[in-house]
């Protein structure tokens, strides 16, 4: 055996400590590296364990394996609890199916899986949940297992379920309307249509989807005056009707229609599209059509009617002025009879005499009644006492009483024919002795005045006819005509009404009231 030198001898043990430091080192380096591993390993699990994710491993099977603190608050359950037990018993069950189906996938495939799942819990609403899983590769080279990160996605699958109902009632409502209703891009292609404008174009969605809307009419091109193009390029609101009339490519079977279009701007307001209302109006163009039509023919009639009119007007101022004129002659050698005729010949002369003044009165009747055809109604504000007492002192034999309060009405010049046509009624179907009586009161903010008088009556039966035009009174020789037709009318006309009752309230016999109400003026009072 050879022996060292003491030289080499130091120089190996020179080696050996180097060796020996160099150990060392490499031992610092590794419990430096294991450290750093450790607390690595320390941070992964509290962030696998305290993360808000859902972290799994699985069996090729979906047999739990490990789970995180998410997930085992995920499923309700313990999670030292959870191991060994399969996913699948936390699935509504038609989502076991499709887990088990995604299982073999993961294991099969080398890639990430995705699938979207729902958990059962009792007495709960489901929990919708995204899977995603890798297989995990062991180190001989096979696949046992799978990771797989768990997402609660319950608030976005109840906003798309919300969305979807507010979809389906948007589409309910829009589907149900009377309007035939579309949405267009800023090219004018079709995005949505409701139901009646897919009825009204011929086509499902899915063809209408995606062309022109001029496309949809057999045309090549789109109409300058199209409103829902002018939405588009203008940037306002545009309306136009489109009839077999004012575009001749429209099929005449399609009516009219009434289009309305408005521009969609985005948040930035640029014009993206339009949408486009329209309403079918053929039956209101048609009703137009004819109420134009109705029109024509009611101008042309009441043209004619006038005419008519006007030449009737003509004879009846021909007959009127002529009669008038016969009367005056006829009437002087009447009185001229009654002056020098005695017996039964100067009462022969009383009555011609009566009956031309009763032919003079039906002319001043119908003159009335032309007055108030022709004039229009213009009330002013009457002295109501001075009309009365003018009216009275036509009859200076009867026996009239008046007291004189002091009222305006509104009325016109044709007031006084009311006092005429009643007081001269009293005094000639009164007979004999006939007290007659004018009140004029306010009752309820109106005047009401009275004109009675102590003749026969008129019978209950008689007094809803007399204010009728040429109705004649029946019984005790009570014949009003025409006269209380104009008294009717003008009362009305000045916005009154008139009736009749019983001087004394349930005697009929002992004398009629004639009745009618006038308006106030300037809001004055009777003294």
């Amino acid at each position: 055996m050879e022996t060292l030198s003491e030289a080499d001898l130091r120089s190996l043990c020179e080696e050996l400590r180097v060796h020996q430091i160099e150990l060392e080192l490499q031992n610092e380096e590794l419990r430096a590296a294991k450290q750093e591993t450790l607390e690595s390993e320390e941070k992964y699990r509290d962030f696998y364990d305290f993360g808000l994710l859902a972290y799994f491993t699985f069996t090729g099977s979906g047999v739990i394996e490990e789970t995180n603190l998410a997930g085992a608050e995920l499923l309700k359950k313990p999670r030292q609890f959870l191991s060994g037990w399969p996913f699948q018993s936390f699935l509504e069950s038609g989502s076991v199916p499709v887990f088990t189906s995604f299982c073999r996938q993961v294991m099969e495939g080398g890639e990430k899986e995705t699938v979207e799942l729902s958990l059962r819990r009792n007495g709960d609403s489901p929990v919708y949940i995204r899977v995603e899983g890798r297989a995990v590769e062991e180190s001989d080279g096979w696949k046992r297992r799978f990771r797989a990160a768990v997402i609660d996605i319950t608030e976005r699958k109840q906003a798309e379920q919300k969305l979807q109902e507010a979809v389906h009632e948007k589409n309910l409502i829009l589907d149900n309307t009377n309007a035939a209703i579309a949405f267009h891009d800023a090219e004018n292609n079709f995005l949505w249509a409701n139901k009646i404008y897919m009825d009204f174009a011929g086509v499902p969605m899915s063809e209408l989807k995606g062309r022109k809307c001029y496309a949809c009419w057999g045309l090549d091109r789109m109409c300058q005056h199209c409103p829902v193009t002018l939405a588009i390029k203008t940037g306002e609101p545009q309306e136009g009707e489109v009839t077999p009339e004012n575009q001749p490519h429209w099929p005449a079977e399609q009516g009219s229609w009434l289009v309305r279009a408005a521009p969609v701007r985005d948040s930035e307001g640029n014009i993206i599209g339009a949408i486009e209302v329209a309403h079918d109006i053929t039956d209101r163009k048609r009703a137009e059509e004819a109420l134009v039509r109705r029109t024509e023919d009611l101008i042309r009639k009441s043209e004619e009617l006038e005419a008519a009119r006007d030449e009737a007007n003509i004879y009846l101022d021909i007959m009127t002025h002529d009669v008038r004129n016969a009367n005056n002659v006829s009437g002087m050698y009447a009185d001229l009879l009654t002056e020098l005729a005695d017996g039964n010949l100067k009462t022969y002369a009383e009555k011609l005499h009566a009956s031309i003044e009763r032919s003079n009165e039906i002319l001043r009747n119908v003159a009335t009644v032309r007055r108030i055809h022709d004039e229009e109604t213009s009330l002013v504000p009457i002295n109501l006492d001075a009309v009365i007492q003018n009216e009275i002192g036509r009859f200076p034999e009867a026996s009239i009483d008046y007291l004189d309060p002091q009222f305006e009405v509104l009325a016109d010049g044709l007031l006084p024919t009311v006092f005429i046509n009643l007081i001269g009624n009293a005094v000639k179907f009164g007979g004999p002795g006939v007290e007659i009586t004018v009140r004029v009161e306010e009752k309820d903010g109106e005047v009401l005045v009275s004109v009675e008088d102590t003749g026969p009556g008129i019978p209950d039966e008689v007094k809803r006819l007399l204010f009728q035009r040429f109705e004649r009174g029946m019984g005790r020789g009570r014949g009003e005509g025409l006269g209380l037709y104009i008294v009717r009318t003008l009362v009305e006309r000045y916005g009154g009404k008139v009736w009749i009752e019983d001087r004394v309230p349930g005697r009929p016999g002992e004398g009629a009231a004639f009745r009618f109400t006038l308006r106030k003026a300037n809001g004055n009072g009777g003294t």
